[in-house]
């Protein structure tokens, strides 16, 4: 019975039913997956696609080679049967790879192995139909070798789809357990097959595995447009959503625009946005001490309910955040949901003050430039709740919101403060003549201290001088009375002498008149020593007396002055119109300072004596001159220019008198009215001792920076010796860190540089030393030096020079530095990978005749930068340091190089100038004369000039 029925099942109507109903079956599959792939773009359906559109193909060319079978019998024998057993274990790899789990989850690998587990099949197939099939293909060793690893992967695929059981895997299960028995059922009864090459039971199994797949395909569909359903359901719920979010917009954007404190602000902030999004963790990061600088941030306002207490502001690196910094970077929203391994997260939540990490969203706050003002941080730690799109899209908008508020803060905050600084600057005078009157009284009660302490020691010396005039009369009694028994014992002395042999047992009461006598002398030594004493104390005290005489004087005059500043502070509190000869006379001359008081005309009409003993001039030939004329320097005519145009309140400058160095302040007066000015007020003061200690202090810094050089030049030696492989090879990470060493050795080269001539300029040291350069030549060796820190950023430098560039008159060494400045100072605005452009041109000089021709050669260096804004412009030649005012945004220079480029090139007779575009870059021009060229030798000859100044006479 079971070979009639395997008879029946080999017969050529159920082989073609078997190709036709198989053929239908992975039709039908496909068309399910290609449908659902339409409608859902889904990985799953795109797969299953892709295996049964394959599997189709390979039963296209399966009919193709059945239909030629009929018609050779080598197709039929050699071909058909090792295909047919090729295409179902290509067949059955795209099952495997499009149902199984495993092979979902591999991706790239699993492809690879699919493409693997095909091209074998396909190469196998070739060898058995090379090789040979015989007049059986079940009866070879090639049909057992294609049935054993096809049911290897039936088993594999059994295995996989149980591991993670579904609706879709269970049908899929069913297949892969189904097409394993019947390879078995193939094994154990092929003997029993009435046809040549035809494998019966795997046929049959196929028959019903093959519709199954399909029915698999077809239940995931139908999961997955139940999925579509639930998300169509949950619109409604979302739309609900979007109303409470735009509710939560409205009370969170009321909280944030109440309040123009920033403080109070940005806890209102943090506190809304956290109810408004329903986060756990709310922050705000701000720029470290509210500058621009966002390399460091500080988390001015956290909310977290779980915390107790407000909590203390901390700071942060932003390198120790690369979320936050990329945030900022590409200024838009980033949403981490991905947190558990991540450090730097589990940081950010530490900071906030939770104990645990979830989802993050980081949302940069932008002010309308769009320039980075802070970030606004929002975390789930507690609940691990995953952030919505509609959360996500309220937190930029509320951004919106406080990224304006801050901004509004910070105005009111500057308006505040100004408005306070010009509070302060009224009542300036007022604490100043408070402050002058402490002093006083000061100064006077230490004075009268003074006073009394040599009150009490005058008493005590006239008390003890009164001990001693009693000792001393004591002492001269004593001393007679010594000397008249002194006058009796030499008497007696001689008597006893003179009696000598005729008194020998007097001898001894001699030996003890002559020891009395010694003693006697020594006593009267002694007595006269303490005289000498008690007169020099004497003496002291007469000197005590004469210091307590002008201690006294002191402490009237310091009295009368502090009677006559009450007496002006009383009658004068802001700064007097004019003040008449008999009112300032006795002011003036107390004070210890020079005081010059001109009228609206600019001319002398009051001076004390102080001021007269600084300019070396008498008083009388002071008074009535006009205040130009006090000096001769340059400095002082510009200050009188400044204090003339009304552009400044108050004007200061240094001059040098003599060999004295004076500090000059002129103010103007106010009139009566309080309209207009009438007259000025200039204050001198001595401070050559100040500046003989700058200019110690600035050799010293010029000799240090000289030591600094042997170590830098060693350093950039060996770091040459390096980067040349000199001492063996080296790594690309190695050359690279070697590389930002040079650049950086190069920089403090540069600041060294001008260290140097910055210390040489404010000593009044700078000498020019011109002569005939070639600016080509200086550029190229400026652009070879930074080449370090072009490589360093990545900057493209690009040249536009003059193809015949005339030769300029001036100092190499001074040009170099100029170059250098400017260069370095491009290099440092310019972002990562950008352009830099240095150019030259002629530029005519208008002033001179035309047949001179062009008189200036103008360099450019042009950067990519952001560019300076025109508030700035006029201040980037200053000098200014990171200490005393923010940096000029734009400008990569943040010391004193440009100050020096701008001396230097006034010195040459040259100009200097920038112009800017916000969003384009600077250019930074010079231009420097252009070098005539003589036909006489004699005028080529480096001479020095002749200093007419110098009163030493010229030696030949």
């Amino acid at each position: 019975m079971l070979n009639s029925l395997l008879n029946a099942f080999g017969s050529p109507a159920v082989t073609l039913a078997y190709y036709l109903f198989t053929f239908f079956a992975i039709e039908a599959a496909l068309v399910i997956a290609w449908g659902q792939w339409q409608r859902s773009d889904s990985f799953r359906a795109r797969r299953l696609t892709v295996a049964f559109g394959s599997m189709t193909l390979l039963r296209v060319v399966l009919f193709v080679l059945a239909f030629m079978s009929r018609n050779s019998v080598e197709v039929a024998n050699l071909w058909l049967p090792p295909f047919e057993r090729a295409m179902g274990v290509a067949s059955l790899g795209f099952l495997v790879w499009g149902f199984t789990p495993f092979m979902r989850e591999k991706g790239l690998s699993a492809t690879v192995l699919l493409v693997i587990n095909t091209l074998f099949a396909f190469v196998f197939f070739f060898l058995a139909a090379a090789f040979g099939t015989g007049s059986d293909f079940n009866r070879t060793g090639w049909d057992i070798f294609f049935t054993g690893w096809q049911l290897l992967l039936a088993i594999f695929g059994v295995i996989n789809c149980a591991s993670k059981l579904d609706d879709e895997r269970a049908y899929a299960l069913s297949s892969f357990g189904a097409l394993g028995l019947g390879y078995l059922l193939h094994f154990f009864f092929l003997s029993g097959y009435p046809a040549p090459h035809n494998p019966v039971w795997v046929r049959l199994v196929e028959m019903f595995a093959y519709p199954v797949f399909a029915v698999a395909v077809y239940q995931g569909a139908i999961q997955s447009l139940r999925a579509r359903t639930q998300e169509y359901q949950n619109l409604s719920q979302i739309s609900l959503d979007q109303i409470k979010g735009l509710i939560s917009l409205f009370e969170a954007t009321r909280e944030i625009t109440s309040s123009l404190d920033l403080s109070h602000l940005l806890d209102g902030a943090t506190r809304s946005v956290a109810e408004a999004i329903g986060a756990d963790q709310c922050a705000i990061a701000l720029p470290e001490d509210n500058s621009d600088d966002m390399s460091q941030l500080r988390l001015v306002s956290i909310y977290n309910p779980s915390r107790k207490g407000r909590g203390e502001s901390v700071s942060f690196p932003l390198n120790d955040q690369q979320a936050i910094k990329h945030a900022l970077k590409r200024k838009y929203q980033v949403q981490i949901d991905e947190y558990q391994d991540n450090n730097q997260i589990r940081l950010l939540f530490t900071l906030m003050g939770a104990h645990d990490v979830g989802p993050l969203i980081i949302q940069p706050l932008l002010q309308k430039n769009e320039e980075p003002l802070g970030v606004l941080i929002l975390g789930n730690a507690n609940s691990r709740r995953v952030f919505t799109a509609t959360e996500a899209q309220l937190c930029k908008t509320l951004a919106d919101q406080i990224s304006v508020s801050i901004n509004h803060a910070k105005e009111y905050a500057a308006v505040s403060a100004k408005a306070q600084q010009l509070s302060w600057t009224l009542r300036n005078q007022e604490l100043e003549t408070g402050k002058r009157r402490a002093a006083m009284e000061t100064e006077l009660k230490k004075s009268r201290e003074e006073v009394a302490l040599f009150a009490q020691r005058l008493y005590e010396y006239e008390k003890a001088e009164k001990v001693n005039e009693e000792a001393l009369r004591q002492a001269r009694e004593r001393v007679a009375k010594l000397e008249k028994a002194v006058e009796r014992a030499k008497v007696e002395v001689d008597k006893a002498s003179q009696k000598d042999k005729q008194l020998a047992a007097l001898s001894a009461e001699t030996e003890s008149h002559k020891k009395r006598l010694a003693e006697l002398e020594a006593e009267r030594q002694s007595w006269q020593e303490k005289i000498e004493q008690l007169e020099q104390e004497t003496v002291v005290t007469a000197h005590l007396k004469e210091d307590l005489l002008a201690a006294n004087e002191r402490a009237r005059k310091l009295a009368r002055a502090l009677k006559n500043a009450r007496t002006v502070t009383q009658q004068a509190a802001p700064v007097p119109a004019a003040l008449s000869g008999a009112e300032a006379n006795t002011p003036l001359e107390d004070l210890s300072c020079g005081v010059i008081i001109g009228d609206a005309n600019y001319k002398i009409n009051r001076v004390n004596a102080v001021a007269s003993q600084l300019l070396a001039q008498p008083n009388k030939k002071l008074l009535g001159s006009e205040l130009t004329t006090i000096f001769e320097d340059e400095r002082w005519q510009k200050a009188l220019e400044q204090v003339k145009s009304k552009n400044e309140p108050m004007v200061s400058t240094t001059l040098k008198v003599g060999d004295n160095v004076l500090r000059a302040t002129i103010s103007p007066m106010a009139a009566s009215d309080g309209n207009g000015r009438e007259g000025t007020v200039t204050i001198l003061y001595d401070i050559t001792a100040e500046a003989e200690s700058q200019q110690a202090r600035d050799e010293f810094v010029a000799s240090l920076s000289q030591e600094l050089r042997t170590p830098m030049t060693s350093i950039t030696g060996y770091t040459d010796l390096l980067l040349g492989e000199s001492v063996g090879m080296i790594g690309e990470m190695q050359r690279k860190f070697l590389q930002r060493i040079k650049a950086n050795i190069e920089r403090m080269g540069s600041m060294l540089n001008d260290l140097i001539g910055v210390t040489a300029i404010d000593a009044g040291q700078l000498e020019i030393r011109p002569g005939v350069v070639d600016m080509a030549e200086v550029i190229e060796d400026t652009i070879i030096g930074a080449r370090a820190q072009l490589e360093e950023n990545e900057i493209t430098l690009t040249m536009n020079l003059l193809d015949d560039m005339p030769l300029v008159e001036a100092d190499p060494d001074s040009v170099r530095q100029i170059m250098s400045n400017l260069l370095s100072n491009a290099i440092k605005s310019t972002p990562v990978g950008s352009v830099i452009e240095v150019a030259t041109a002629i530029e005519n000089n208008t002033a001179a005749a035309p047949e001179d021709g062009p008189a200036f050669l103008r360099v450019s260096v042009r950067d990519s930068g952001g560019g300076i804004a025109e508030k700035d412009l006029h201040r980037v030649f200053e000098r200014f340091y990171r200490a005393e005012r923010p940096l000029i945004e734009g400008l990569g220079e943040t010391g004193v190089g440009l100050a020096i480029v701008k001396s230097l090139i006034e010195a040459h007779g040259g100009r200097v100038w920038v112009e800017s575009e916000i969003g384009e870059g600077s250019t930074f021009h010079f231009s420097l004369p252009i070098s005539r060229q003589f036909n006489d030798p004699w005028q080529e000859v480096d001479i020095p000039p002749l200093d007419l100044s110098s009163d030493q006479s010229d030696t030949f």
